[in-house]
């Protein structure tokens, strides 16, 4: 299971059932949810979608999480991975959003270098994939600065990858 952890400014920590309320907030915001689903989510959307995640940390060891900025204790917004439902050859996609507040401020690409720390750590993956709409400059900016290379892409949408680099050898995990 993944385990919480932090960034110079964040806290990240899985998803639980208690952040509804906060994730509802993020997912109701159509500014958020433009480059996202391309429109806001309902209670119960959001109510499935958090079903999901919560899944996702069962299943696989990771997934989305709760993105709380120390020096408010806010959940500003949730990161993390995806298990890699498409085709492809990525385990999981590295995902970010936060609220509109605490845009611009380099909370994206923070919350990236850690968690390629972690994919490569503690998570044991080798590659991971980042989507976004072509026109989401800010996401395609931050993949750039996490050392992502443009993977292919679709008229409105791209993909970026990123691999470990070829000294981080994979841990054993059979002990």
């Amino acid at each position: 299971m993944m385990e919480p952890f932090e960034t110079e400014r964040l806290l990240m920590r899985p998803l639980e059932a208690a952040d509804l309320d906060d994730l509802f907030a993020l997912y109701r915001d159509p500014r958020v949810m433009k480059y996202i689903t391309g429109e806001p989510r309902s209670r119960s959307e959001t109510v499935a979608a958090l079903e999901r995640h919560l899944e996702d940390h069962r299943k696989w060891g990771y997934g989305l999480c709760a993105a709380i900025h120390k020096a408010d204790g806010k959940l500003v917004g949730r990161c993390g991975l995806i298990p890699w439902r498409f085709e492809g050859p990525w385990p999981a996609e590295i995902a970010w959003l936060f609220a509109p507040a605490y845009w611009g401020k380099g909370l994206g690409t923070e919350f990236g270098r850690e968690m390629l720390r972690q994919a490569w750590g503690p998570l044991n993956l080798d590659s991971l994939v980042a989507r976004t709409y072509t026109a989401n400059q800010g996401s395609v900016n931050i993949m750039h600065k996490l050392g992502m290379t443009l993977a292919s892409s679709l008229p409105d949408e791209v993909f970026y990858e990123i691999c470990r680099p070829a000294g981080d050898k994979p841990r054993d995990v059979s002990s």
